[in-house]
């Protein structure tokens, strides 16, 4: 009986204590207002208002436009060995930004920078200067420095390695020092933020794939003493659109051109005796080509795919041409002597031809 009294006493003290909590949140102070003038300008009844998250990146971020650094690093941000009087440089351990290697550390010189020294160093390279007295870049020095833009190479260097920059892909201009008188394998490919390149005089060989892959490379300046052009040194330039080759050049490889489906001219020189396999496979813009007089062969997918040549001019020193030289060419008409292998080779082949005397009457 006594439990049953309490009842109505218990709900009486939830209903007073409830009303006592409801005054208190009613007088107590107010939050402060925001001026209008600075509440922002959203109607919430526009149904085109919407509200956006951040957007928070988990790329690298791009380099920033500081003024570049001129104090070298100190020694300690390196690790390097000793031969003699020389300091080779074999890698990279200080902070992210711009680089100044040190001319001299414990008093010696700094003459190389060695294998692979910053082979991976992704994003910690904005800006990377390599001192006065260093002679050599070795073999995939810099290579994966995807955030380099800029890199000061001294008139000191003489050597620079095999994919040395491969795949420094903002690198947007370098100049080649001039003691530098070849250019090995790899050394530029995939670096698709370079625009245009000198080549400077000295430099008598270009290697197996140099350049392949500047998909932004538009244009190249050979020099007078070059020999060699190596196997696929331009495969894949997409957006060269000329490449004037001197006459010192004796040596174009299979597939140099191959894939520049921009290139819409380019000079064979009177040098040349063979046009390899590929050379100029998939050079979809090229309209005409010339081959020189000192040419005695012509090989397989040498011009193939070229969709838009419409006429090649062949003389009588042509004296092989492989069967699939012009795969892939619908339109074109062979320009050639009389009696000449090209002649009977467009016969054999199908191939529309239009004899020289009288194309040029």
């Amino acid at each position: 009986m006594l439990l049953t009294k309490q009842k109505p006493l218990i709900g009486i003290l939830i209903v007073v204590l409830s009303i006592a909590v409801m005054s208190s949140c009613a007088i107590s102070t107010p939050p402060m207002l925001m001026p209008e003038s600075s509440l922002p300008s959203v109607t919430p009844s526009d149904p085109s208002t919407t509200i956006t998250k951040p957007v928070i990146s988990t790329s690298a971020p791009p380099p920033q436009t500081w003024p570049p650094k001129t104090d070298p690093n100190p020694s300690s941000d390196f690790t390097y060995m000793i031969n003699g009087d020389n300091i080779t440089i074999t890698g990279y351990k200080g902070p992210a930004g711009d680089v100044v290697i040190p001319e001299k550390i414990d008093g010696k010189s700094v003459t190389t920078i060695g294998d692979g020294a910053f082979d991976g160093c992704a994003y910690l390279i904005a800006r990377m200067t390599i001192p006065n007295g260093v002679t050599s870049i070795g073999n995939r020095a810099f290579s994966g420095c995807f955030n380099m833009v800029s890199i000061t190479i001294p008139d000191s260097v003489t050597s620079i390695g095999q994919g040395a920059f491969s795949g420094c892909s903002k690198l947007t201009h370098i100049k080649i020092p001039s003691g530098i008188t070849s250019i090995d394998e790899y050394t530029f490919s995939n670096c698709q933020g370079l625009t245009d390149i000198t080549i400077p005089d000295g430099v008598t060989y270009i290697g197996q794939g140099v350049f392949q892959g500047c998909v932004n490379l538009t244009r190249i300046t050979l020099p007078n003493s070059l020999l060699v052009i190596y196997y696929n040194a331009f495969l894949g330039c997409t957006s060269l659109i000329d490449a004037m080759i001197p006459n010192s050049v004796v040596y174009i490889g299979n597939g140099v051109f191959e894939g520049c489906v921009n290139l819409i001219s380019i000079s064979i020189p009177n040098s040349i005796f063979n046009i390899y396999d590929d050379v100029f496979r998939n050079c979809l813009n090229l309209t005409t080509i010339t081959v020189p007089d000192s040419v005695i062969n012509i090989g397989r997918m040498a011009f193939g795919n070229c969709y838009n040549l419409t006429t090649i001019t062949i003389p009588g020193s042509v004296s092989s041409i492989d069967e699939w030289a012009f795969l892939g060419c619908p339109k074109i008409v062979v320009i050639c002597p009389f009696d000449s292998f090209a002649h009977q080779y467009c016969i054999e082949n199908g191939i529309k031809f239009q004899l020289a005397e009288l194309a040029t009457e």
